[in-house]
């Protein structure tokens, strides 16, 4: 009888030790805060996503590089806003994130956020750094399908007071992704679409009263984005 328990010993452990290994590189996504989903900022079309693995620290850099395209403060046509390129020629929004091997955040690292551009709301014009937010939280998911989303502090911009303190960015890559779930290897990507989401809005941007707006996007960046907007929010399962 002692024989025998040994060897189940030794086999549960490892068994124990396998899962806790494969569960502890791994990041899942971050449920959906739900409730307000205005004003949001789509983009992403392009860009690229890339995730570079120290295996002497256990750390890793998650940098993502796209532009922004529309600025949306509801559901309707007369609610999109072009975004632009800045008199410099600045139109970028940006991710660094610090994580370990597990793909959890690391604190004190680089995990910052940021969006630059020209927009016009309602007559009024926004220009330069439109936004700024702290990582707070990051989740992940591999595969063919593979996505991302970030939970965030917003700390400036010029639409800040349009989103409030909280923000929640969610990004979508093409099937080619070479992600499969695990932080403890690069890897990298490119994006289909992007959505960051104000959910505590402060000062919501009043719809107008009545002109349809026509947004003209090079390469039918506004097909796009808004088809990216719908796409996400269906998976995500959020009310649009």
């Amino acid at each position: 009888m002692h024989r025998m328990r040994r060897p189940i010993a030794l086999l549960s452990f490892a068994l124990l030790w396998s899962g806790l290994t494969a569960h502890a590189a791994r990041a899942d996504l971050l449920p959906s805060p739900g409730g307000q989903s205005y004003p949001d900022i789509a983009g992403g079309v392009g860009g690229t996503q890339s995730y570079v693995f120290d295996p002497v620290t256990q750390m890793g850099t998650f940098q993502v590089t796209s532009s922004p395209f529309v600025f949306m403060t509801g559901p309707n046509a007369n609610q999109e806003f072009l975004i632009s390129p800045t008199s410099g020629g600045d139109r970028s929004q940006t991710l660094s994130l610090s994580l370990d091997s597990a793909g959890h955040l690391v604190s004190g690292g680089s995990n910052t956020f940021s969006i630059y551009g020209s927009t016009n709301v309602n007559g009024t014009s926004f220009s330069g750094l439109l936004l700024q937010a702290t990582a707070t939280s990051f989740g992940a998911q591999g595969g063919t399908d593979a996505s991302f989303n970030v939970g965030m502090t917003v700390t400036g911009g010029a639409l800040q007071s349009q989103f409030g303190p909280v923000a929640f960015l969610e990004m979508h890559t093409l099937p080619t992704a070479s992600f499969n779930g695990t932080f403890n290897q690069s890897f990298s990507s490119s994006l289909i679409c992007s959505n960051i989401v104000g959910y505590d809005s402060i000062s919501p941007t009043p719809a107008p009263e009545a002109s349809p707006i026509v947004l003209l996007l090079t390469a039918g960046g506004f097909w796009f984005a808004s088809r990216a907007r719908r796409k996400i929010a269906a998976r995500f399962g959020r009310e649009s």
